[in-house]
C-alpha cells in the first residue's frame, strides 16, 4: 500500500520519486503485447509529428506521441485509477491525463536525450504537471536510463533552445551552469516500476551501451488550472535572446 502523503512530500522536496512497482507483472506483459500490436497496426497511420525514428522512416522507432489518440486500448489505459490517484496526490489538485508517449533506446544506440524540462515544451502556467516514466525493461545508467537534477523544479522554467536532435527538439541553455547545485540522480528501475517527475524537473537520458533494450511508456498529467501560456513562451524567448546577445 502506497503512503501517498509520504510520496507527495518526497516529490515536493526532490521534484521526482521512484517506485519499484507501478504496474503488476501481468499488467506490464499485457501493455507490452498491446504496444507490439500498436506498432504494427497504428504507427503507419500516425501523423509525422507524432512519430520519430533513429534514421528516417526506415529506422527503428525512437519516440511515439499520443498513443491514446490512435488506439482505444491506450485511451482506456489513460483511466488507470492508481495513476490518477497518485498524480492527484502529488500535484495537490485534481489531475487530468493529457497523453501517452513511448520512448525506445535500442541496444548499442548512441542516441541521447539532452537536459530539458517538460515545461520547456508545454509552457504551462501555473506549472502544475508531471509525467510517469514506466520502463518495459530493467533500466540503469548503462542502457539509457533517465537522470534527474534533484531539486531543479525549484529553479522555475529555464530558457531552452533548439537541440538539433530529432524527437528531443529542446534543451536547457547552458545546462551545466543552470543546473549547478542540483545533484544528478539516475533512475535505476525494474520493469513495471516508474519514475514520476515534475514538469520543471530537469532530466536527461544517455546512450545505450548494452545488448539490452530500453523501452519506456510515459503518461502525462496536469491540473485543471495548468494552461499553455503564450506569455510564458514569449518571456522565455526574450530571455534566450538576451543570453545570446550577452554571449556575442
Amino acid at each position: 500500500m502506497l503512503d501517498l502523503q509520504k510520496l507527495a512530500s518526497a516529490f515536493s522536496l526532490d521534484g521526482f520519486v521512484l517506485l519499484d512497482q507501478l504496474w503488476t507483472a501481468d499488467e506490464t506483459t499485457k501493455i507490452e503485447s498491446e504496444l507490439d500490436r500498436f506498432i504494427v497496426d497504428c504507427v503507419p497511420g500516425m501523423a509525422k509529428t507524432d512519430k520519430w525514428f533513429t534514421n528516417g522512416p526506415e529506422g527503428e522507432i525512437k519516440n511515439l506521441g499520443f498513443l491514446n489518440r490512435y488506439d482505444p486500448y491506450f485511451e482506456e489505459l489513460s483511466k488507470h485509477s492508481l495513476m490518477q490517484e497518485i498524480a492527484t496526490a502529488l500535484l495537490g489538485s485534481k489531475a487530468i491525463f493529457t497523453g501517452h508517449e513511448y520512448f525506445s533506446r535500442p541496444p548499442h544506440s548512441d542516441a541521447i536525450g539532452p537536459y530539458h524540462q517538460d515545461n520547456g515544451y508545454f509552457f504551462y502556467d501555473p506549472p502544475e504537471a508531471l509525467a510517469f516514466w514506466i520502463p518495459l525493461d530493467d533500466v540503469n545508467e548503462d542502457n539509457g536510463g533517465v537522470a534527474y537534477a534533484k531539486g531543479s523544479h525549484n529553479a522555475g522554467t529555464l530558457p531552452h533552445e533548439a537541440s538539433g536532435i530529432r524527437g528531443f527538439s529542446q534543451q536547457i541553455v547552458d545546462a551545466e551552469n543552470q543546473l549547478k547545485g542540483f545533484p544528478e540522480v539516475f533512475g535505476v528501475l525494474p520493469r513495471g516500476g516508474c519514475a514520476i517527475h515534475h514538469c520543471l524537473t530537469a532530466h536527461r537520458s544517455g546512450s545505450n551501451i548494452t545488448d539490452r533494450k530500453r523501452r519506456a511508456m510515459v503518461a502525462n498529467y496536469k491540473t485543471t488550472s495548468a494552461k499553455e501560456s503564450p506569455f510564458l513562451h514569449d518571456k522565455l524567448k526574450r530571455y534566450l535572446d538576451e543570453l545570446k546577445k550577452d554571449s556575442s
